[in-house]
Parts: C-alpha cells; sequence; structure tokens
C-alpha cells in the first residue's frame, strides 16, 4: 500500500483498535470518506482484503478518481488472486497518476501475473524511468524479455538487477541462461560458477551448466555436472543431454538406458523424438556420425 493516511495520534493503537475506531467514525460520518479509506486500509492491515474492499466500493461511489483508493483496490484484488481485474482497477490509476511508482509496479506485475509479458515489461520500464532502485522490478522485467525469447533486453535488466543484489542466486542463474540461449556459452558458465560459490548446495542449475560446458566442448565437465543433476531430480532435458554426454564417449548401453528415461518422462515420445533430432548439431564437435545418430534414434522409437 502506497499511502498511510492513519492519524498521527492513533498510531500507537493496534491495527484492530485503529479499525474498530474508524469503524465507529464512519458509521457517525456516513458520508465522509476519510473514515472508510481508513477502515479498508486497515483491513489490509490485517489481511482481510475482502472487507477492505467493501469499503473501498464505497470511497469508489463518492470519490471516484481517487487514486489511492483505485491503486489499493487493484492491491486487494491481487492479494485475492484476480489479476484480471487488479489489472483494470491499477489502469485506472495510471489513466490519472502516470507518476505513481508504486501502483505502475503492481500494474506490470499484475500482467506479468496473468502473462501478458509484453505489457508487463511495457510498464516495467516504463517504471524504471522514474525509480532505479529496486532489485525485483529490473528482475522481474528480466523475466519477462526471457518469456519473449528476447535474451538481449533480459540480461540488460538482470544485470542492472545483480548490481543492485549481486549475491542473488536466482538472478545469476537467470543470466547464466539467457547467456546461454544467446549462445554466449563462456559467460554462461561463468554466471553459473559464481552461483555455486555463493551456493553450493543448490542444484537448479547444475544441469545447464553441465548442457553449457557439454556444448563448448568440455565433455568431462559436462559429464560432472550432468551426472550431480541426474542425482538431484533431474528433467527430461537435463537426462537427455547426459544420453548425449554417454553417446558422445562411446558408451552406447548406458546412453540408451538415459535416452529411455528421458523419453518417459516427456509428455509424448514424439516431442522426445523431435528434441532428440535437433540437438544432433551439438553433437557434431565430438565426431557423431548423422547415419549412427538416426539408427539409433529409430531403436529408441521403438520403446
Amino acid at each position: 500500500m502506497h499511502e498511510n493516511t492513519h492519524n498521527d495520534k492513533m498510531e500507537k493503537k493496534t491495527n484492530e483498535e485503529q479499525l474498530n475506531y474508524y469503524l465507529e467514525l464512519s458509521k457517525e460520518q456516513p458520508n465522509n470518506a476519510y473514515p472508510l479509506k481508513q477502515a479498508a486500509y486497515y483491513y489490509q492491515e490485517l489481511g482481510q482484503y475482502k472487507k477492505a474492499l467493501d469499503f473501498h466500493e464505497k470511497v469508489l461511489e463518492m470519490q471516484p478518481l481517487d487514486t489511492w483508493n483505485l491503486g489499493n483496490m487493484g492491491f486487494c484484488y491481487q492479494q485475492e488472486g484476480d489479476y484480471y481485474t487488479a489489472v483494470d482497477y491499477h489502469l485506472k490509476t495510471y489513466m490519472i497518476d502516470e507518476n505513481d511508482t508504486w501502483n505502475l509496479g503492481h500494474l506490470a506485475y499484475s500482467y506479468q501475473q496473468i502473462e501478458e509479458f509484453r505489457k508487463a515489461l511495457t510498464y516495467y520500464e516504463i517504471l524504471h524511468e522514474n525509480s532505479k532502485n529496486e532489485s525485483w522490478s529490473f528482475q522481474n522485467a528480466g523475466f519477462c524479455a526471457q518469456e519473449l525469447y528476447d535474451y538481449q533486453r533480459a540480461l540488460k535488466h538482470y544485470h542492472k538487477a545483480s548490481e543492485l543484489s549481486p549475491d542473488n542466486t536466482f538472478i545469476l542463474d537467470s543470466i547464466g541462461y539467457c547467456y546461454s540461449q544467446n549462445n554466449e556459452l563462456e559467460k554462461a558458465i561463468e554466471s553459473f560458477l559464481k552461483v555455486r560459490k555463493i551456493a553450493p548446495s543448490e542444484t537448479w542449475n547444475l544441469a545447464p551448466l553441465g548442457w553449457a560446458y557439454f556444448r563448448l566442448g568440455n565433455i568431462e565437465m559436462a559429464k560432472s555436472y550432468l551426472e550431480k543433476a541426474e542425482q538431484n531430480y533431474p528433467d527430461c532435458h537435463d537426462l537427455l543431454h547426459l544420453g548425449h554426454v554417454y553417446f558422445c564417449m562411446g558408451n552406447d548401453q548406458k546412453a540408451k538406458e538415459t535416452y529411455q528415461k528421458s523419453m518417459k518422462m516427456f509428455e509424448d515420445k514424439e516431442e522426445f523424438l523431435d528434441d532428440f533430432e535437433e540437438e544432433y548439431e551439438h553433437l557434431k564437435q565430438y565426431q557423431i556420425n548423422m547415419a549412427e545418430y538416426r539408427q539409433l534414434k529409430i531403436e529408441l522409437s521403438f520403446y
């Protein structure tokens, strides 16, 4: 909530006491928006967002252009998980006051939650023109750009977020992922290794680190990290990539076993076979024969 309008004389009272005071005052002064706003505020402070909305609605009738009220209605709908309605109220607020950075952040976030990533990114970037000190907003902007496959733009935002929160492993992993998608493998590995130094017990980046090493031509390091990933809840692609390692090292039996495990984790066998075919380009540097690789694909298709 971006504004606290409670009276200084009430500060030492608990939220419940303040709420009760303003509830009584609102009964005495039914045409006064102030106690209604305060009741809404304290209901929010107590996490009772539906009740807060009841009072916000009353304020809306009296003061339809009150940006504090409109923005906090959006906030309450966010807390209730209704991000579509939240967007409506945050947009109304934005149309009245484009410089309300609190509202801009919540508008962008609400769009992000309904997977309108392009709109979310637009509003995060407008927010950054006015406020440049919030790591979370740069992180979220990076995520939205990443979801739009605009990795260079994502990196710009992630790097800014990392400047503000240098030990945030999620941000560093995201930087590594984007570099990997851009085929800047040395930079990807550098970022992933920073995470390993900060949080040695983290397991998420074991597989992408191993895959980056594989694509870079360092199969021993690839094997090391992908085998560690296999022991830590691997996904279908982690196992597919480990299968590639074994196949390129000449361990055909272990490769087939790992590929089969991977195939079972895919939602559909055809998806596995398509990915298997597409990833041949990454195996070329290990002198893998295309005909031999396709023969293996045929064998796998019968499992």
